[in-house]
Formats: C-alpha cells, sequence, structure tokens
C-alpha cells in the first residue's frame, strides 16, 4: 500500500484504489475545544451527490480499503486538522467518497462546504472584481472540512494558481480539506505552475495506517 506525504490519501487507479492515512504537519497544537453550537445541517454543505459510507460497495473492484474509509468515517482526521486527497480518473467513485466523508464530518458536529475547483477560481475571480474577496477568503478559512473537486484539471494562470493555493494555505493546519483529481499528484505542479515555487508547503513523515 502507497503512503504519501502531508495528507490522508484515498488514490485510484483505472480499476483498482489504494488507501493510506497520515498526519499532516501543524504547528497550531492539539485540537481545539468546541463550544456548544447548533449541529451544522448536511444542505448548508452543498454536496453534490447524497453519499454516505455506509452505501460505498466494497465489492465493487477498485481495491478501496474498507477498514481506512471507515477510519476516516469516525471523522478524527478533522478534530487533527488533517487532510484528504482522493486522486484517480473518471468513474471509479472519486466524488462519492468526498461527498460521503463530508457528510460523515457534518454527523460529528463539523461545517463542511462543497465545491467545484473551477468554481471557486471563479468565485475568486469575481470576488476580486466586486471587493467580496477577503469576506469569501474569511468564510471559506472558517469551514472545517472544505472539499475542492476536480482539482488542477486544467493549466491555471499564475494568479488563479496563487489565490488557490492561498486558500488551501489558509488552512493548513487549522481545518481539513479533501481535495479530488483526476490528475496524478506529481503532475499538479504543472497545472499550478509558478505559483508552487513561490510557496513552503508542510511535510511531515508518513505513519501507516494499521489496516495497511
Amino acid at each position: 500500500m502507497e503512503a504519501g506525504q502531508g495528507l490522508a490519501s484515498t488514490t485510484t487507479s483505472s480499476s483498482t484504489a489504494t488507501t493510506t492515512a497520515f498526519p499532516i504537519s501543524s504547528s497550531a497544537g492539539g485540537p481545539r475545544a468546541r463550544e456548544p453550537q447548533a449541529r451544522p445541517l448536511p444542505s448548508a454543505a452543498k454536496l453534490r451527490l447524497d453519499a454516505s459510507i455506509e452505501d460505498i460497495d466494497f465489492r465493487h473492484p477498485r481495491g478501496l480499503d474498507r477498514g481506512v474509509l471507515l477510519d476516516l468515517a469516525r471523522a478524527a482526521w478533522v478534530n487533527s486538522h488533517q487532510d484528504v486527497m482522493v486522486v484517480g480518473p473518471t468513474g471509479v467513485g472519486k466524488t462519492y467518497i468526498d461527498c460521503a466523508l463530508a457528510l460523515s464530518a457534518i454527523r460529528a458536529g463539523h461545517t463542511a462546504l462543497y465545491v467545484r475547483t473551477p468554481r471557486l477560481i471563479a468565485e475568486i475571480a469575481a470576488g476580486r472584481a466586486d471587493g467580496r474577496l477577503p469576506r469569501l477568503m474569511r468564510a471559506w478559512a472558517r469551514t472545517d472540512v472544505l472539499v475542492l473537486d476536480d482539482f488542477a484539471l486544467q493549466p491555471l494562470a499564475d494568479q488563479a494558481a496563487a489565490h488557490l493555493l492561498e486558500v488551501i494555505e489558509d488552512r493548513a493546519g487549522l481545518r481539513s480539506t479533501i481535495v479530488t483529481s483526476q490528475l496524478a499528484i506529481a503532475l499538479w505542479h504543472e497545472n499550478l505552475g509558478e505559483a508552487t515555487d513561490r510557496r513552503r508547503h508542510p511535510r511531515s513523515t508518513p505513519r501507516r495506517s494499521p489496516s495497511d
């Protein structure tokens, strides 16, 4: 089973999938105590699919690790401000897994928001034009679990890539992000361009899940 760097990871190939989990580095310390508040509503998350971990068919030959996904469904990774990456070709169920994990986090009392990355970039551009960008950035930074679907599908202009990375970096070690992409992680740099060269990213030593 493969291990990655800095994120909990679910990676899918053309016919199989492998899942590993490990912590992201953080200087934020332990999980912060949550004050009593109204339980978040799934409708507020704008999830693309009505998905749940309980409805995933593990008999489908995708190589999904049932133990790891059930462990992620407990949402402890959200309390620890870890992230999840789901990578693989079209049709293997990446978006379903994203939405199922987001729903599990909501059930555990966390807020979540689903957005396709191209839509997020369009909202950033509109926000820059009408002055709403600071408010949008604060809202995204406060969300416990931000789901970025269809990440790095196309090359981005430097400014768009810089704003996208800023959204992610604002959350590093403070909130959790689920990133989904058809593009292999090693190729993300090509589509994010020079913006990735101007930023330092946290690195950590992978820790394999007990179910590996």
